[in-house]
């Protein structure tokens, strides 16, 4: 769809659900709008990612919507990650992977290893690193022109490359993994107010609480 411009209106068929539009009892009702484009019809536009992994000799390249990730195979022991920042040696981790993912990715993985939450709007990558050992476990929000280049060392086992969790590759001791924001967008129709994200965000995580009262 983002190779052909063609937006998408999303319905949840699963437990989260932070880029979806409508739940299923809602299709037959409020469909009809997206298809006939009325007037309270909205597109929002998502950053992505262009990865290009590089290995014995090959590069192949993959778009990603959330997010790029380089980390361990099956063997239960941390990797080292060099990172570089716009031809910048910034560091060097010790730690099960690391993530590098767009605002809509902050949701996803990077949530889930306590990486900060990014408005969808937010052009910004952020890179953090998973399950950090006698390193720095700190995210760090990136602009949305930087470069950025992942070096795996994973020694005598394989480690796994893997963009949105649903292209996977096999990887090899000193496998190259060059990451920025792509050229291409994922477009989304919608009709909730973009206020929507604050509400989806406070209910998924369960912070319902009542707003304070003013003495």
């Amino acid at each position: 769809c983002a190779y052909a411009g063609i937006p998408i209106v999303g319905i949840n068929f699963g437990r989260v659900g932070f880029l979806t539009e409508l739940e299923p009892d809602e299709i037959e009702s409020q469909l009809p709008y997206y298809l006939n484009e009325d007037e309270s019809v909205w597109l929002d536009k998502r950053a992505m990612l262009q990865a290009i992994l590089q290995q014995d000799g090959k590069g192949e390249e993959f778009l990603s919507l959330n997010d790029v990730v380089i980390a361990r195979g099956m063997w239960p022991r941390v990797v080292q990650v060099r990172i570089g920042i716009d031809d910048y040696y910034f560091d060097t981790v010790y730690a099960d992977g690391v993530i590098v993912s767009t605002a809509t990715g902050s949701t996803a993985y990077n949530l889930a290893v306590g990486g900060p939450l990014l408005h969808p709007q937010v052009q910004s990558t952020v890179i953090s690193p998973i399950a950090a050992h006698l390193s720095s476990n700190r995210s760090l929000i990136l602009p949305p022109d930087a470069d950025v280049k992942l070096q795996i060392f994973t020694g005598s086992q394989d480690g796994v490359f893997s963009a949105d969790g649903q292209m996977n590759r096999e990887i090899k001791n000193g496998a190259t993994v060059n990451v920025r924001k792509s050229q291409y967008v994922t477009q989304f129709l919608r009709r909730r107010k973009p206020t929507h994200f604050y509400e989806i965000i406070k209910a998924k995580l369960k912070n319902e609480g009542d707003e304070p009262t003013h003495q």
